[in-house]
């Protein structure tokens, strides 16, 4: 039988819970979860601290409890990514979002793009290329991905949110329409192969093929090459890196763009590439 305990309680029972794994935002995630199940804001958890939680809740938080403590990512657990202000689903089926694509999403959004389609090459849950398409009505959006779990979580995701994006199952540029386009935005696999062995756990509930290449830099070259003759005069590619292969990936891409440049993540890391062709 499970104990009663209060909004307070099972706060501080699942930051020690979380954090005796060593998830370094217990406290936010904690909250996450209590916010989530409960269905309170922020403001909501303080007011209603002494309350007791529902039994039917506190099974369901003891459940997504446990999974967090398997280090399963915490979108699994929730089933939702927050993005741009909207809910995405996310799930096993594609690469758990990050922060990274909202910065990179906001650059495209801000660039002075040309006249022309959008392309979210491998565009796992569909993310941004959704919001692209909700953010710039009239924008004709395309979402390739060569996963076909990765493709249905798009659909699912455009669905819910009545995006008009139009989805294509293709390995890179492969079967993507024959078209010109104003910008192309990825992110490719850009963690060695080597070093699939050396990452946080939670890394590893994502699919393997979003993630891992023998080869980051010469993958990146090949892309962007391909990318620059699908662009329109003009055109921008927006790519996610890692940086530890920022600088291979920016000497590549000076070699095929006019214009090519790093931009810093949230913790000032090298984590993307803009080019041009003008």
């Amino acid at each position: 039988m499970s104990e009663d305990l209060s909004v307070f309680e099972w706060r501080r029972k699942l930051h020690e819970a979380l954090h005796g794994v060593g998830i370094e935002a217990a406290d936010l995630e904690a909250d996450l979860i209590l916010r989530d199940i409960l269905n309170l804001d922020a403001a909501g958890l303080i007011l209603n601290k002494n309350n007791l939680v529902p039994a039917d809740k506190t099974v369901r938080l003891t459940a997504a409890m446990h999974e967090r403590l398997k280090r399963r990512p915490l979108a699994h657990v929730l089933g939702y990514t927050e993005f741009y202000g909207r809910r995405f689903r996310t799930d096993a089926r594609a690469l758990v979002p990050r922060k990274e694509t909202e910065l990179l999403v906001e650059q495209l959004l801000l660039a002075p793009l040309p006249a022309g389609p959008v392309l979210d090459l491998a565009c796992g849950t569909g993310i941004a290329g959704i919001t692209i398409a909700l953010e710039k009505p009239g924008t004709i959006v395309h979402c390739s991905d060569l996963s076909e779990d990765a493709l249905s979580l798009a659909r699912e995701n455009a669905l819910a949110l009545k995006a008009k994006v139009e989805f294509y199952m293709s390995d890179w540029f492969e079967s993507v329409p024959d078209v010109r386009y104003a910008a192309i935005l990825c992110n490719p696999p850009y963690i060695w192969l080597r070093d699939s062995n050396s990452l946080e756990p939670e890394v590893l509930f994502d699919p393997a093929m979003a993630l891992f290449h023998e080869n980051p830099p010469a993958l990146y070259e090949h892309l962007l090459g391909e990318a620059k003759m699908r662009l329109v005069r003009g055109g921008f590619v927006f790519f996610e890196l890692g940086a530890d292969i920022a600088h291979a990936v920016l000497e590549r891409a000076q070699k095929i763009f006019v214009n090519a440049r790093i931009l810093a993540d949230y913790s000032g890391l090298p984590r993307m590439l803009i080019a041009s062709t003008e």
